[in-house]
């Protein structure tokens, strides 16, 4: 089953994420008068829920073995950036992230708590992203 986040998620997500890190960071002191502009052309809001069912037959008995899982469709971070002074843009790039993810495997849990699990990790992995843009930015404007 294919499944897909608003839109709304990641970018809410990452906008926080990024304004921890200038504040963690201290952005502002090394723009020197420049303005940041971020842009998200791309965030990954797809992913895919299976679900699998194998029935082993022995002579006068039967088990079933469910498998579930849920992976990323899509898993490109594309951040396009500007640094302006003045009105005049400086330095303009485009940045392409992928995550790292292999799928989640359960056996155990129900939709509901493989999903929240999986959302928890997406939330990690999202940080991390924007953490590895940022740091990348942050090479390029000093």
């Amino acid at each position: 089953m294919n499944c897909e986040l608003n839109t709304k998620v990641p970018e809410e997500l990452l906008s926080n994420y990024y304004n921890q890190y200038a504040e963690k960071h201290h952005l502002e002191s090394k723009l020197n008068g420049r303005h940041l502009e971020l842009n998200i052309s791309n965030a990954p809001v797809e992913f895919v829920y299976t679900e699998k069912e194998d029935i082993i037959f022995l002579i006068f008995y039967a088990v079933t073995i469910y498998h579930q899982s849920i992976n990323a469709d899509g898993t490109l971070l594309a951040i396009n950036y500007k640094l302006v002074k003045d009105s005049t843009v400086i330095k303009q790039r485009n940045i392409n992230l992928n995550i790292a993810e292999a799928p989640y495997y359960n056996n155990t849990s129900s939709v509901r708590k493989i999903t929240r699990k999986y959302l928890e990790r997406y939330k990690f992995n999202l940080k991390s992203l924007a953490d590895q843009c940022m740091d990348k930015i942050m090479l390029d404007i000093e």
